[in-house]
């Protein structure tokens, strides 16, 4: 690849993992602070996209290969095998900025995204695996705790906790104060390596 072009790539993908970092940090602060049940979770869903965002920009290659209409295909497998492991790559804009391969915004926050995006299959699975008749809490603001009932017999479809930062899904939690986190530690290495490369 022509170095200019590849410094061009790496300059707007460490600005666009900068960017993102940002808008999901922006999400997650009007989720937390929501007037209503429905801007918490219209934040929360953006804020999940968002980290999809920058998980996708972190894990991009240094020196992309350029996609053809034949390619396309190919691309899309490749990505598939690369996060299973099966094949490697070059080195990523992760790498660049020393954000580790087991970082939870690919782990968590990914699959939290995807299993919304999926949502008609995920809710299918759970009906499927539950008993009709259970209780069920969804699309809730509060703390879990305030819900009094014997194990088993309730499922938790969404809830949000701002008080704990904990976001539930189908009865799994996932910790978005973890993400704000990893997220900050994001923004601030790619503003870090553009300030720091004359790129800003």
């Amino acid at each position: 690849m022509d170095e200019k072009l590849r410094k061009a790539w790496v300059k707007m993908a460490i600005r666009e993992s900068s960017t993102q970092s940002k808008l999901a940090l922006t999400a997650l602060d009007l989720a937390c602070k929501a007037p209503s049940t429905d801007i918490a979770f219209v934040t929360l869903q953006a804020f999940l996209s968002h980290c999809a965002n920058v998980s996708k920009m972190l894990q991009a290659e240094q020196e992309p290969r350029p996609i053809s209409k034949y390619q396309f295909g190919w691309r899309t497998a490749y990505g598939w095998l690369r996060r299973l492991g099966i094949v490697r790559t070059g080195p990523t804009v992760g790498d660049l900025l020393a954000i580790k391969k087991s970082s939870p915004i690919h782990r968590e926050g990914r699959q939290f995204r995807n299993n919304l995006e999926h949502y008609d299959q995920r809710l299918f699975k759970w009906l499927n695996e539950h008993d009709l008749n259970i209780g069920i809490g969804d699309y809730n603001v509060m703390p879990k705790s305030m819900i009094k009932a014997p194990k088993g017999s309730f499922l938790l479809v969404r809830n949000f906790d701002p008080g704990k930062m904990t976001f539930t899904f189908v009865d799994k939690d996932l910790d978005v104060g973890v993400l704000r986190r990893e997220l900050q530690a994001v923004k601030a290495a790619a503003d870090k390596y553009l300030a720091d490369n004359k790129m800003a």
